[in-house]
């Protein structure tokens, strides 16, 4: 799970291991290890990564969905774009824009919209209209390559 941990007055972003009441595991993959920190952290039994303990008061589990939910929603409300709830009875916090162009730096061309379209996921039926969409960030960032003349590619 990830979490952040606050070391010597600074916080890092960390893997939770293990923890107690009173004493947490965190680590890091090898290469993800803070330089600040290289001599502090010992091999664990795990393959490639590294750990320390820490008091588990210095240790704040970080639910990573949420996050993104929450920042994409404050991205929408900062464009003043209006967003809706996926259902009435739904217990997330409204995260559908009302139209998907509200949510796609550009209009799907037609080969892209037929293959959603063919897909399992039904993704233009709603699912693309949360700000949170993978589809949406998959058409966000490849449309442009899609859409580029072949000689800028070459």
């Amino acid at each position: 799970m990830h979490c952040q941990v606050h070391i010597d007055q600074m916080t890092y972003c960390a893997t939770l291991l293990c923890g107690s009441d009173r004493n947490s595991r965190v680590g890091w993959r090898d290469q993800d290890v803070p330089l600040t920190l290289v001599g502090r952290v010992a091999p664990t039994n795990r393959s490639g990564w590294r750990s320390m303990l820490v008091p588990s008061n210095d240790v704040q589990l970080v639910d990573v969905a949420k996050t993104i939910r929450d920042k994409q929603i404050k991205w929408a409300q900062h464009r003043r774009i209006s967003l809706n709830s996926a259902s009435a009875t739904s217990k997330v916090p409204a995260a559908y824009v009302q139209s998907l162009e509200d949510n796609l730096f550009q209009a799907l061309d037609r080969e892209t919209r037929a293959e959603f379209n063919a897909g399992d996921g039904r993704e233009l039926d709603g699912h693309m209209r949360a700000v949170y969409s993978s589809s949406a960030l998959a058409c966000n960032v490849f449309a442009f390559w899609r859409l580029s003349s072949s000689d800028f590619l070459n």
